[in-house]
C-alpha cells in the first residue's frame, strides 16, 4: 500500500505542478512537533503515524478539487490547516463535533472519529458515512485514487 499512496502522491505533485501550482514542502523538524504537540492539545490524543508520514512528504495536497490539509500552523501555503480547518467544519454540525478532519472534496469530507482508529468519508449535505476505513492509509489512498483519476 504504501508504494502505490507514494506513486500517487508523485502524480498529483507533478499534476499540480503542471498547472503552475505550487506543492507544499514537506513538513520537518520543530513545525512537525509542533503540529503533534498542537494535534495532542486541541484533540486529546496523538496523530496517526501515517498521517505524520504523509505530511513529511508534502504537506497537505490541493487538486481536481479533493485537497488533504496542511499540518503547518503559519501561511506558507493556501491550504486549509488540519488543526483549525477541521475544527471549522466540527461546529457546523452537532455529529461532526466527533471528527478530526483531514480534507476534503465538493461532495466530502475526509475524517476521523475522535478516540477511535475509524477513519471516514462524510457526506456534506449530511451527516452520513459514505466509506469507512480501518487506517489513516486506507482513507489516504482512497483519496489520492480519487484526485489522480484520469
Amino acid at each position: 500500500m504504501e508504494a502505490r499512496i507514494n506513486e500517487l502522491i508523485e502524480i498529483a505533485k507533478g499534476r499540480i505542478s503542471e498547472f503552475n501550482n505550487t506543492v507544499p514542502p514537506p513538513l520537518q523538524g520543530e513545525m512537525l512537533e509542533g503540529f503533534v504537540n498542537n494535534y495532542e492539545l486541541r484533540f486529546g490524543e496523538s496523530p496517526d503515524q501515517s498521517h505524520l508520514t504523509f505530511l513529511g512528504k508534502c504537506d497537505g495536497l490541493y487538486f481536481a478539487d479533493y485537497k488533504l490539509y496542511s499540518g503547518a500552523d503559519d501561511s506558507r501555503t493556501d491550504y486549509c490547516m488540519v488543526l483549525s480547518g477541521g475544527q471549522d467544519w466540527s461546529n457546523m454540525s452537532e455529529t461532526w463535533a466527533d471528527y478530526i478532519f483531514f480534507g476534503q472534496s465538493s461532495m466530502d469530507l475526509y475524517a476521523k472519529k475522535k478516540g477511535v482508529q475509524e477513519f471516514v468519508v462524510l457526506a456534506r449535505d449530511s451527516d452520513d458515512i459514505v466509506e469507512s476505513f480501518e487506517s489513516y492509509d486506507e482513507l489516504l489512498l482512497y483519496i489520492l485514487e480519487l484526485m489522480t483519476q484520469d
